[in-house]
């Protein structure tokens, strides 16, 4: 059967060599440098995630962990690429010197790890060359997957230090009681302590009061322990010295402090209680009356106080108890007016915690009184002069101003959750080990290519036509690799064929036909025929 006349593109009709032109060889090194940038990238990218660790969530962490998703994607697509033109290069060089069919198919085969384990079921024989072909396309996966995993966001306590403000309260500690404005401040007081007053029971073990403000706990209730400071547990019932905490500001939102802070408080201690009979039993005693006042040397402290003492709750009615008498009585609720109570079942002790309690809370209203509820805790300190850490200065006196009197500042240690960046030692191991492997099979691909002779013509359908009688071609052409001589005939048509059809025993091979023609009937393969 003859073949057809094929007239190709572009085809040597004289002897050439092998050696590539310039620009072929400056476009494959090009080529092969770009391809080659791309571990080198994701070992850089490995790298910068490293560096990131322990730094505060930024845009330039947003961009490289924008970069870590594209890891998936990116990463198999240049190792598939990188990897299978070093196979196809250590093919050439292994044909070159003379290799096992079996190997050399292999190599060419094993473009993904699908492949490569097709063709080690295919050639049905487990070799070293096949299992490392393997395990080098596990890396594939693992490199993107790695990538992707380099660094997470995580949450971080920071520590610093802030100049933050309390109200100190001691012995000489003033009461606005003593001044010109004991009468305007009255109200205020009062509305405090009876705030406090109610939600007293609710508060009772709670560290802090119904404003926020933080409880001193009374330093007999506290247990004792080895050294001369004693601690506080969540476990431990302590009773507080006041229903109303100490004032503080310049605090932040987001952050915990711990502070050393000074303050004091008063321990009253009844030991000698008197229980008096029922007013029934009170006989009626009629004498003069009489009214006046003696000058005495003593001198009392709080002795304003003393005199606010039993008015502080409000002014009641005459014959019902107080809502402090009520308080210190043990009753839940003290603002429910009634008749004197019985005392006789109170213990001396909690008489004398709750006076304790209820004579700390009224000094504590008598201090900065307008400063106990519109304080910001998490506002800046604001005085009429001077500026002292977080303590700002302002010329006039406004409503923004607060009650400087008896504020003191102090350094508190802060500890901030910020979010931070948390590098990942494994997974940055694996993609620069991943990335590693790529970038030598690329070395070892550009390697190959300068100094393996041989023309790359494994694996191309055009290498069917060389040394074919039945394609007709103008000359051998022998010197042309796979992919030029692929430029040359693509729209050559071939055909597999019977080429002996007269013949008992007929022969396949590949042939050239007509542009057009599917082919004569005769030649036509047949199953049940005999072929060489």
């Amino acid at each position: 059967m003859a073949a057809i006349q094929f007239k190709p593109r572009s085809w040597p009709l004289e002897p050439i060599t092998l050696r590539e032109g310039r620009s072929s060889l400056l476009a494959t090194f090009l080529k092969d440098s770009l391809m080659l940038s791309l571990p080198l990238l994701f070992m850089v990218l490995g790298i910068l995630a490293q560096r990131l660790d322990g730094q505060p969530v930024s845009e330039y962490g947003s961009r490289i962990q924008f970069a870590m998703s594209l890891g998936p994607t990116v990463f198999p697509v240049a190792f598939a690429a990188i990897a299978g033109t070093a196979l196809r290069s250590l093919a050439r060089a292994r044909l070159e010197k003379g290799e096992k069919l079996g190997i050399l198919e292999q190599l060419i085969g094993s473009q993904s790890l699908a492949s490569t384990l097709a063709w080690l079921v295919e050639l049905r024989r487990i070799h070293v060359t096949g299992v490392a072909i393997v395990f080098m396309w596990f890396l594939s996966p693992l490199g993107g997957q790695s990538a992707l995993r380099l660094m997470s966001v995580e949450l971080t306590p920071v520590q610093t230090t802030l100049n933050v403000s309390y109200a100190m309260f001691d012995n000489r500690t003033e009461s606005i009681l003593t001044s010109s404005d004991a009468r305007e401040a009255e109200p205020a007081m009062t509305a405090y302590y009876a705030a406090a007053l109610i939600g007293a029971h609710q508060n009772k073990h709670k560290p802090a009061d119904i404003w926020g403000n933080p409880k001193i706990p009374l330093i007999d209730s506290i247990p004792e322990h080895s050294g001369d400071w004693r601690s506080i547990t969540d476990r431990d019932s302590v009773d507080y010295a006041s229903l109303i905490g100490v004032r503080l500001q310049g605090f932040c939102e987001d952050c915990n402090a711990t502070i050393s802070m000074e303050t004091s408080h008063t321990v009253l201690t009844c030991q000698n209680t008197a229980h008096f009979v029922p007013d029934t039993q009170v006989m009626d005693l009629l004498g003069p009356h009489f009214s006046g006042w003696f000058p005495s040397n003593e001198s009392i402290p709080f002795i304003g106080l003393f005199t606010f003492f039993p008015f502080a709750s409000g002014y009641g009615y005459w014959g019902q108890a107080s809502p402090t008498d009520n308080f210190v009585g043990g009753y839940v609720a003290p603002y429910n007016f009634s008749t004197p109570r019985d005392w006789r079942d109170v213990s001396d002790f909690d008489i004398s915690r709750r006076l304790t309690q209820v004579f700390n809370s009224i000094r504590h209203t008598t201090v900065s009184p307008w400063s106990i509820t519109n304080a910001e805790v998490f506002e800046p300190l604001v005085c009429d002069e001077g500026i002292i850490g977080n303590i700002t200065s302002v010329s006039t006196k406004n409503t923004a101003v607060n009650d400087c009197t008896h504020m003191v500042l102090t350094p508190a240690s802060i500890s901030r959750l910020i979010r931070t960046y948390k590098s990942s030692p494994v997974w940055i191991a694996l993609l620069l080990i991943s990335s590693l492997v790529l970038f030598l099979l690329g070395l070892l691909s550009m390697f190959l290519q300068l100094h393996v002779s041989v023309p790359d013509v494994l694996g191309y359908v055009s290498t069917v036509t060389r040394n074919n009688p039945y394609t007709n071609l103008p000359s051998a052409a022998t010197a042309l690799e796979g992919t030029k001589r692929t430029h040359a005939l693509q729209d050559m048509k071939i055909q597999l064929t019977d080429v002996r059809p007269y013949d008992e025993i007929g022969y396949l091979a590949i042939r050239t036909i007509a542009d057009g023609d599917m082919g004569p009937v005769i030649g036509k393969i047949d199953k049940n025929r005999h072929y060489e």
